[in-house]
């Protein structure tokens, strides 16, 4: 199993320029805890790869390389489908048969393509990347797993090991009953120490880089927002998926579902939107009812 693993490009400040490789299995919630490591990968004067979605990678800016996976789709294209009541069983069901099944398999190719044609000398890839840390393993070179579940708690061992055995043994990778080589290497979380779930602590390889002790500690106008008024009548909804632009409609349900009750609501979204398009939209498309008179507030939250 032997390829060409990386080479050096030049020297910044009498240091050797590397090629880094950022991988992502997913949607911008996948790869934006990942940015902050490329801004500063970036000033060293390193070069920069990204490899995953097509649609996520469209909207990129400051890699030198680009990877795409799929077809660039327009917005209203997207659909997140029918609400449906929350299930833990089920959301643990699709770590194991999507992103350590179907999909693991796939990027384990196009990131192994990537590998042998860019030739990184570091690949950094989310923990829901199963593909291309494997493919990363299997052609010898370093990597870098970034937390992308603050809680570290939907990824259950039992649930993805069967099908990472069969994708390692697939390419004649040894066989790893525990899954260690999940946290071998170095395991960056970027979140508040706080976030993380006690009974899955982070492993002996990892380091958190998030602000402490809490968030709720943090001055932002949104808790300051959240601390005042009378009790209990507020509620506060936050989104972190990439259906918040305007296309879709996962807000608008929300809204349209919200304003039914008696409270102050506040919105945080990750992308901008505008408030007063929503509060339009949901009344419009309400069967019955109007749009709330009650504010709505646009913020963006960082941990």
């Amino acid at each position: 199993m032997a390829h060409r693993v990386g080479s050096t490009t030049g020297s910044t400040r009498g240091r050797a320029v590397r090629r880094v490789l950022f991988s992502f299995a997913g949607g911008l919630g996948h790869l934006a805890p990942m940015l902050p490591i490329a801004d500063v990968l970036r000033g060293a004067g390193h070069s920069l790869g990204v490899c995953g979605e097509a649609d996520v990678l469209a909207g990129t800016e400051g890699f030198d390389a680009h990877f795409p996976e799929g077809e660039t789709t327009s917005p209203s294209g997207r659909s997140t489908g029918t609400l449906a009541p929350p299930d833990l069983d089920h959301e643990y069901s699709v770590i194991g048969t999507h992103f350590a099944g179907v999909l693991a398999a796939r990027r384990f190719d196009l990131v192994r393509d990537v590998i042998d044609r860019w030739h990184p000398d570091l690949v950094i890839c989310d923990e829901m990347d199963f593909g291309a840390m494997t493919a990363a393993e299997h052609a010898a070179v370093p990597r870098v797993v970034v937390a992308v579940i603050a809680s570290g708690a939907l990824t259950r061992i039992d649930r993805i090991c069967e099908p990472l055995r069969r994708l390692r043994a697939a390419h004649d990778l040894p066989s790893d009953h525990e899954c260690s080589f999940l946290t071998q290497d170095l395991v960056i979380s970027p979140f508040p120490p706080s976030f993380r779930d006690p009974d899955v602590p982070l492993p002996p390889t990892a380091v958190s880089t998030g602000p402490g002790p809490s968030l709720a500690s943090r001055e932002h106008p949104a808790i300051d927002w959240l601390r005042s008024g009378k009790k209990p009548h507020r509620v506060y909804v936050t989104l972190g998926t990439v259906f918040n632009t305007e296309s879709g409609d996962l807000i608008v349900r929300l809204l349209r579902g919200l304003h039914r009750l008696p409270a102050r609501v506040l919105v945080t979204v990750g992308r901008d939107i505008d408030p007063a398009t929503c509060r339009h939209r949901a009344a419009t498309s309400a069967s019955s009812g109007s749009c709330p008179s009650r504010p709505c507030s646009r913020t963006s939250m960082s941990s």
